[in-house]
């Protein structure tokens, strides 16, 4: 079952000492705490699919498949980025859990388009100071 889930959380509770505690999480632990937060309150995966949307469900052979497709075009474009940057987007990308939809593609296809841009006004700006000089 597809459920959205924050990639990176702030959660408070108390430890068996009664004291007041705040963690943060991120990846799959963010997702797993979330998850089970739901149990606590009643709530199971199932409750909210709509069983007649194709989108809201997929078998475990399905989910493997679009995971190998995904992978090394995740792990592609993340090598597009600094050493930097890949060292957070591997804090919220786990190879050994990736997703089984586009999304983080979408997400990071963006990033770098975004990025193309930016370098390529500096490009420009730099021309035209270079123009505005002679």
């Amino acid at each position: 079952v597809k459920k959205k889930r924050f990639n990176r959380i702030r959660t408070e509770f108390y430890n068996e000492n009664g004291e007041k505690r705040v963690c943060y999480l991120k990846a799959q632990d963010a997702r797993s705490f979330q998850h089970e937060c739901d149990h606590l309150d009643g709530i199971l995966m199932t409750d909210n699919v709509k069983w007649n949307d194709d989108n809201s469900i997929i078998y475990v052979d399905e989910f493997l498949r679009r995971q190998q497709i995904l992978k090394p075009q995740i792990e592609e474009l993340i090598a597009k980025f600094g050493p930097s940057q890949q060292n957070e987007l591997y804090q919220i990308y786990d190879p050994l859990h990736p997703p089984c939809d586009e999304e983080l593609v979408d997400i990071l296809e963006s990033i770098l388009k975004k990025k193309d841009e930016q370098q390529q006004q500096m490009i420009e700006q730099d021309a035209q100071a270079i123009q505005y000089e002679m």
